[in-house]
């Protein structure tokens, strides 16, 4: 691994991926959904679809496609809440097709109005994908609850309310302000030599725009219990609850939670799995999430049932989280929730992108880098009354609850 930074501070990760067949080179930047002002809601996603539509040497989306796919390259682009991403993979010794690729569309593209018209077609048809999608729609729904009128809390609804106002200017501003070197890392991964990797950026992206570095807006979790009962056409309900949780920084707290979420959701002998599933027969299965931003974050648990069995569902979960706060969690729990743990953070470091992502993620956020091995050891070392202070700070929190059924209008809790 090498890290550098070329003269216009653009960051440049070097990870040499011997065993693989491929080079992988990745543009990354700090900005997306957190980095647009009220009148570019959309914008992030709309500009990252108008880089692949046409540049002064290729004409077309189609000669774009040409270029790579002739070269048997695989390319896409990502925007999420705090990152956008462009990227390239392609067989080693044809690596410089993937970095005039990325140069190209980066710097020259057109933006043309036909393309912003098109696009904004697209998108439409994007979101509306979405909203047919239960699971999705819980996901947005909660976020509002969590996030309550911040950005982090904004639906794809409202992406949509602005679509038709998006225009050139606006979408050329957007990206003036947050496309800058200072924002980003180029990481260039695979079957390819530090001294290729380092030529090769240089040459091509060497003329990065210079820049602020991108502040984001506070967020903050909502503070009191809420419940949106939402009413749709469904043959299951679908549940979820929401609560505080931590930020990508909190490196320690995060492995924490990780193993929380095995205790309560990993497995066959996971608590909620084995009461709702294997002792009560409520659900087919449960899942827990943790989403970290760079200065917040959220913890949630989902799962999805009857309409008659909702009410028992949701009650049982909070009673299996009071067990848990009350009672504690034993050794034996702990040890298998760090196994369980350990399989899915090295099997996934198999996959030569999420392997990229591990530390591309870190460098470009600055937070502590911590190694594969560092993090294997942590996990290791994790005690008991480690995991039970996240849980005491997560489930201390009043939970946001959003439920997606379709006649149920209220419920009772027993809290």
């Amino acid at each position: 691994m090498f890290f550098t930074t070329l003269a216009n501070n653009l960051q440049v990760l070097y990870l040499p991926f011997p065993t693989t067949s491929s080079v992988f080179i990745s543009l990354k930047g700090k900005a997306g959904r957190r980095g647009e002002q009220e009148k570019e809601i959309g914008g992030a996603h709309f500009l990252e679809h108008l880089f692949f539509d046409g540049t002064i040497k290729r004409l077309s989306a189609s000669e774009l496609s040409k270029f790579l796919d002739d070269q048997g390259a695989q390319h896409n682009g990502l925007t999420g809440t705090e990152t956008v991403n462009y990227f390239v993979k392609i067989l080693a010794g044809k690596a410089e097709f993937g970095f005039e690729y990325l140069s190209d569309i980066y710097f020259n593209s057109l933006f043309r109005g036909e393309d912003i018209e098109k696009e904004r077609k697209v998108i439409f048809e994007e979101q509306a994908m979405y909203k047919d999608r239960p699971e999705e729609v819980l996901k947005q729904e909660l976020g509002s609850l969590l996030y309550p009128n911040q950005i982090l809390g904004r639906k794809f609804y409202d992406d949509q309310k602005n679509l038709d106002l998006l225009t050139k200017e606006i979408l050329l501003n957007y990206k003036k302000r947050n496309y800058v070197s200072q924002n980003f890392i180029l990481t260039v991964a695979g079957k390819i030599t530090k001294e290729s990797a380092l030529v090769l950026a240089e040459k091509y992206f060497s003329q990065f725009d210079q820049g602020k570095i991108i502040s984001f807006p506070k967020a903050e979790i909502e503070k009191e219990m809420k419940i949106k009962i939402i009413n749709q056409n469904l043959g299951q309900s679908q549940l979820a609850i929401g609560f505080r949780g931590y930020s990508r920084l909190q490196v320690q707290e995060k492995i924490f939670c990780f193993l929380l979420r095995k205790i309560l959701t990993g497995g066959h002998l996971s608590r909620l799995y084995r009461r709702l599933r294997n002792e009560l027969h409520l659900i087919y299965t449960v899942h827990s999430g943790l989403t970290c931003f760079s200065d917040i974050g959220d913890f949630s648990l989902e799962t999805k049932m009857k309409e008659e069995n909702l009410p028992q569902t949701l009650n049982e979960i909070l009673r299996e989280i009071k067990k848990l706060l009350t009672g504690g969690i034993t050794g034996d729990e702990l040890q298998r929730a760090k196994n369980l743990l350990l399989s899915d953070f090295l099997f996934s470091l198999e996959k030569f992108e999420a392997y990229v992502d591990y530390f591309n993620s870190q460098y470009l956020f600055k937070n502590e880098i911590v190694s594969i091995e560092d993090n294997a050891k942590l996990i290791k070392n994790t005690s008991v009354q480690q995991v039970m202070s996240v849980a005491e700070y997560i489930f201390s929190d009043k939970p946001k609850i959003c439920i997606l059924t379709p006649k149920l209008k209220e419920l009772s809790l027993f809290l």
